[in-house]
């Protein structure tokens, strides 16, 4: 195989692995081992250029990975976790908006913690590209210790965007529809900026306790009215049911006492519930001096 015909092919942005060795006759182990004996870059490292406005489909990519993924500068490599594969499907689509085509999404089991049975199912999608995960380590910081300008500086839209993901991805949504986003990173203390530059009412960063390893837990609250009217919007099913209609008919009843518990009178979570939490624990207590 001649080099300078190798190399012109393997330059080529239009050409796979596939096609390069289908044209030289070769398979493709073949190739990769041209590949590392040249000392060539990976194929995911294609020129990516490094945004000066931050898109809305980028915007939500960033706010994914800002809660719930990780970097390898050294291997290109983004990945993002989370249980929802819908929510993993708007990354990818987010990506491929953004000239990233280099994406996977795949499934991994988990073992639960002693005492629970079975596993527990987690996607992961991964997008590779080396100029990408360099960039969010500068703009970003190395351990996310910060929002990058650029997301301040962009539009009202792309903020919105990026809020969204967030809330998706480390937010929860309570009964009453309200909205809290709980991290230990840094980067927590500028939300309630952000947050701010779009219209949105944000509390501030309060420590909610302290881990550990010596880590501040905080909480940032975001109004939900303001959210909605400024066009924000959840991938995640469950979040996106109790925003959009906080109090279902379920809690109005409970609230009503519709279904009282026959011992003690307090309201039951559902009319297939014999007893209220209280009562069936209760029940459930072995009498003192048993084992």
């Amino acid at each position: 195989m001649d080099k300078a015909s190798f190399l012109e092919l393997y330059h080529d942005p239009t050409l796979r692995i596939p096609q390069i060795a289908e044209r030289l006759g070769v398979s493709r182990t073949t190739v990769s081992r041209y590949i590392k004996r040249y000392g060539l870059p990976k194929r995911y490292a294609r020129p990516w250029p490094q945004p000066e406005i931050l898109s809305p489909s980028l915007a939500y990519l960033v706010g994914a990975w800002i809660t719930d993924g990780n970097i390898n500068t050294a291997t290109g490599q983004l990945c993002i976790f989370n249980a929802d594969r819908r929510f993993l499907g708007e990354i990818a689509k987010c990506a491929k908006g953004s000239g990233l085509p280099s994406v996977r999404i795949w499934e991994r089991s988990l073992s639960r913690k002693s005492g629970s049975l079975g596993t527990a199912r987690q996607f992961i999608c991964t997008i590779y590209s080396i100029l990408l995960t360099r960039w969010l380590a500068t703009a970003f910081g190395p351990r996310k210790e910060h929002i990058a300008p650029i997301v301040f500086e962009s539009s009202l839209e792309s903020k919105v965007r990026f809020i969204s993901a967030v809330i998706d991805g480390d937010g929860h949504v309570g009964k009453d529809g309200s909205i809290r986003v709980r991290k230990t990173h840094d980067w927590l203390l500028h939300l309630p900026a952000l947050c701010a530059s779009a219209g949105i009412r944000c509390s501030e960063a309060s420590i909610a306790r302290v881990l550990p390893s010596g880590k501040p837990y905080r909480n940032v609250g975001i109004n939900r009215q303001e959210f909605l009217a400024a066009g924000g919007h959840c991938m995640i099913a469950s979040k996106r049911e109790r925003m959009l209609h906080p109090h279902s008919r379920r809690y109005d009843l409970i609230a009503q006492n519709a279904w009282p518990c026959p011992m003690c009178g307090k309201p039951r979570k559902s009319p297939r519930a014999k007893l209220c939490c209280a009562c069936f624990h209760a029940s459930r207590r072995k009498p003192d001096g048993h084992s």
